[in-house]
């Protein structure tokens, strides 16, 4: 089979021919279609290394927004048969631990990655827990259904931020990346009406608006976040906020500004590990700050209902597509093109 190998900093990927993988106990072959290069992969790709990721190692296949078609399946397999079509959850817990057995598998310790601790869907085919792959319902196409997994992870994070949100919520958002132009259509589906979406990317705010309604801010114009937020809730703010700017963004101070006292901050976004809060504020404003890491299983099958009811418009945050044999290319425009928001690759 045909898999993509990373090379360094100068060859990037190279095309491999190898052997398929064989599925062990409980997991099944999958004919990957479709995966879609993420913001992790690319921070690897680019040699950032301010955020807290681990640079590539040679001839490491990275892909984990991953769907297919089940080729194989091993003895014992139930949920599953050749030809199923599926999306693949891209990690799993040991399912022996304190976590996994409530049902918390991303907290596990011994947490395994796809595209970090195996090959991942850069590759003509992945083995995978049958546990964690799920069929994908009709009406949704391989392309579409990548999205399920970050999909998950927002919709994690207003699930544990332990808000009962309804049409009068009030909320912000600073960065309307891939993951926050489906956190806005998931606030949306939840029923919250009432809500500002901040980035410098102009082109990305009305896309965002487009599809939810919501508010834009976009600092550049000279409008300043803070004061055009509490200006438009009388100075008393928003429920809560979510950074997903990621990175060295200065949005972590404004997003904690716009909070009314008692609301919630939500972090998600992969920030540098010396970025700091004030306590103090925290404590005088009687704010909660809720971290969030990935998802369960329970949201990936959440969101494959909201795709499958329209509530999330993955079509349109698919901007280009590409064969293997142009993962470099894909890579490139994920990197350097502003218009490129989900980018696919179709070995």
């Amino acid at each position: 089979m045909k898999i993509a190998h990373w090379k360094g900093y100068e060859k990037k990927f190279v095309i491999d021919e190898v052997a398929k993988p064989e599925p062990g106990k409980g997991e099944i072959l999958i004919k990957v279609k479709s995966c879609a290069v993420s913001g992790t992969d690319l921070y690897r790709y680019n040699q950032q290394k301010q955020i807290n990721i681990i640079p590539y190692k040679i001839d490491e296949t990275p892909g984990h927004e991953i769907s297919g078609i089940v080729e194989e399946i091993s003895p014992g397999v139930k949920n599953l048969k050749a030809g199923d079509r599926v999306v693949v959850q891209p990690f799993w817990g040991c399912g022996k631990c304190y976590y996994c057995k409530k049902g918390h598998e991303n907290s596990c310790n011994q947490i395994h990655a796809v595209g970090f601790n195996s090959p991942g869907g850069l590759s003509e085919y992945i083995k995978a827990k049958s546990s964690f792959a799920f069929k994908i319902p009709d009406g949704i196409s391989f392309d579409e259904a990548t999205l399920t997994h970050h999909t998950a992870v927002v919709y994690y994070s207003l699930k544990v931020s332990g808000m009962k949100f309804n049409s009068k919520s009030t909320g912000a958002i600073f960065g309307i990346g891939n993951l926050g132009l489906l956190m806005v259509q998931v606030m949306k589906h939840l029923g919250i009406k009432d809500f500002f979406i901040i980035d410098i990317n102009q082109s990305r705010l009305d896309l965002a608006q487009e599809l939810t309604g919501g508010k834009a801010i976009n600092p550049t114009t000279f409008e300043d976040p803070v004061k055009s937020i509490l200006d438009a809730t009388e100075n008393i703010g928003v429920d809560f906020s979510v950074e997903l700017a990621g990175g060295n963004a200065p949005t972590l101070e404004p997003a904690i500004k716009v909070i009314k006292k008692g609301g919630v901050f939500i972090a998600v976004g992969v920030r540098d590990p010396s970025d700091t809060l004030n306590l103090r504020e925290i404590m005088r404003r009687d704010l909660r700050i809720q971290g969030s890491t990935a998802h369960t299983r329970t949201e990936m099958k959440e969101s494959l209902g909201m795709l499958q009811i329209g509530a999330i418009n993955a079509k349109r945050l698919i901007t280009h597509t590409f064969p293997l044999e142009k993962i470099n290319y894909a890579f490139e425009t994920r990197l350097k093109d502003p218009a490129a928001i989900s980018v696919i690759v179709n070995p």
